[in-house]
């Protein structure tokens, strides 16, 4: 007689968050809400009309400090016919407040409503320009302590 291996039918459950702990990647989902609507113009009252929404839940919703559901994401992404992926791709490392931080910085949004304008593959050679000249300047800020790898 052999015996048999037990397969649990649903999955370990996982951490749920406590009350008061983010989501990390609501800041950068929040930060790309606010770009759009910045870029085109727009403020968060009249977004949020738009929408169905208070001008403060909508303002929370780009701070990343309280989750946006999916019919409220679509909504917005057909307001500035963009697509669901324009909030989710290239999401960065979980860092929170990082690309909060780089959506309430004018310069960014500047940048990025410029970019917005470009073809394609311009625009991503400018990314590219970007990533490349933030590297050169992170490692031009590290100490060289005179010792090579």
């Amino acid at each position: 007689m052999h015996a048999q291996a037990t397969v649990p039918l649903r999955p370990a459950p996982t951490r749920r968050r406590t009350r008061g702990e983010s989501c990390p990647v609501l800041p950068t989902i929040g930060a790309r809400i606010r770009v759009l609507r910045v870029t085109h113009g727009q403020s968060q009252a009249a977004i949020a009309q738009q929408i169905g929404l208070s001008h403060q839940q909508l303002q929370k919703y780009e701070a990343g400090t309280n989750h946006i559901p999916v019919e409220c994401l679509h909504k917005i992404a057909l307001l500035y016919g963009v697509s669901l992926d324009t909030f989710f791709d290239d999401l960065p490392p979980a860092v929170p407040g990082s690309v909060a931080a780089a959506g309430r910085n004018r310069l960014a949004m500047q940048i990025a409503a410029e970019a917005q304008s470009l073809p394609p593959e311009l625009a991503r050679a400018l990314l590219h320009v970007i990533r490349t000249a933030t590297v050169k300047e992170n490692e031009l800020a590290m100490p060289d302590d005179g010792e090579h790898a």
